[in-house]
């Protein structure tokens, strides 16, 4: 008897460590099956490269990281982005004369430096490295991405002289540096600045538009030529506002807000002269009220309409393909919003306040300000 016992409790005693581990990882996985599959060494969620990787990486369901304020903060953010832009494109039909613009300007073009250099293309590198790593994607993708983000619309801005919307552009810094327009000789309104009469004169070789019109027969194709160009001008910033919505909602489907927020702030800078001057030229083109405020609002709900559709896109691709999509649209993203902030808006900016060597001096100090700024908020 006493044998008997023994001899059961030497061979059940070994066994009990066994269980301890198996009670233990029963509990633990009643808390955490992520931390179970990994001790286990299963399959489980694969390792996390980069925080940002937390609103692109499958969870431990095989579903998308997805929070009730995606929605809404896209869907504000590119609300406020559609009344900033329309509101401005109608401050022509009301004021002539804006002086504060060139500032708005200044601080965009500084928020869109700091944000494009200090946040949107570290993360987006950081998103291009994990999609590289779970898709073996070329390693020098993400640079030519990049490049190719910046040179595609300086060469759609200039494939096609007549099709240039920095005409538009200029308007801004014109009515900001000089306050009144320029009386010109032929039929273009005081409203245009200098820039929009040389590329008037230039553009396919109609230098003689600029002057008198001396039958109904030239001035009709004066009328022609003006109506052509402008309607061109204004697809131009059509297609450069979906650019800008693809930078919008490529930032905001990574799920970091802060990022999403400062690039929103510095595309409504960049959107209010744009817009201002859009409506300014579409007036001095001889468009009546109706179809300016057509245009404007065209242009003003592309970029969030884009921006949404973007964004929808993790619902209806897959979660690798809307990983790849999103890092390769996010660092072309970057070299776009590099190409608006040093070839058009820092330019403008400076532009503005040429004349006066405060204002230039106040510009300088808004652009390193905003620049600074936007910068910074990679630290948090």
């Amino acid at each position: 008897m006493w044998s008997a016992t023994k001899e059961a409790a030497t061979t059940t005693a070994p066994a009990t460590p066994k269980v301890i581990t198996l009670s233990f990882l029963v509990a633990v996985a009643a808390l955490s099956p992520e931390a179970v599959s990994g001790s286990l060494g299963g399959g489980g969620t694969p390792p996390r490269l980069s925080p940002l990787d937390d609103a692109i990486v499958v969870e431990g369901d095989g579903e998308l990281e997805m929070h009730e304020t995606d929605w809404t903060f896209v869907c504000v953010t590119s609300a406020v982005i559609f009344v900033a832009a329309l509101a401005s494109g109608y401050l022509p039909l009301v004021f002539r004369k804006v002086s504060w613009m060139f500032r708005v300007t200044a601080v965009g073009a500084g928020l869109l430096i700091g944000a494009g250099l200090g946040m949107v293309v570290p993360n987006g590198f950081k998103l291009f490295q994990a999609a590289q790593l779970d898709h073996n994607l070329p390693k020098g993708l993400g640079g030519f991405v990049l490049t190719l983000g910046l040179v595609t619309f300086l060469g759609l801005e200039h494939s096609l002289p007549a099709n240039r919307h920095h005409c538009a552009m200029s308007v801004a810094a014109e009515h900001a540096s000089e306050g009144e327009g320029r009386q010109g000789d032929g039929p273009i309104s005081p409203a245009v600045s200098k820039d929009v009469e040389i590329e008037m004169e230039q553009s396919e070789g109609l230098r003689g538009e600029q002057e008198e019109y001396s039958s109904p027969i030239a001035k009709r194709e004066g009328e022609i030529f003006r109506r052509r160009k402008s309607q061109l001008t204004l697809w131009m910033m059509v297609l450069h506002s979906c650019a800008d919505g693809l930078v919008i909602g490529s930032v905001a489907a990574t799920g970091l807000e802060d990022v999403t927020a400062v690039v929103a702030v510095a595309e409504i800078a960049h959107k209010i002269p744009a817009s201002f001057s859009l409506g300014s030229y579409l007036m001095s083109m001889g468009w009546s009220n109706v179809g300016v405020c057509l245009g404007l609002l065209v242009f003003s709900a592309t970029a969030p309409l884009v921006a949404l559709l973007f964004f929808s896109l993790k619902y209806v691709i897959s979660q690798a393909s809307f990983q790849v999509a999103v890092a390769i649209i996010l660092l072309f993203s970057a070299g776009n919003i590099m190409y608006v902030s040093i070839f058009h808006m820092l330019p403008e900016a400076l532009k503005g306040a040429e004349e006066k060597s405060r204002s230039k001096r106040e510009v300088v100090w808004l652009i390193i300000a905003g620049a600074v700024l936007a910068a910074s908020l990679g630290f948090i």
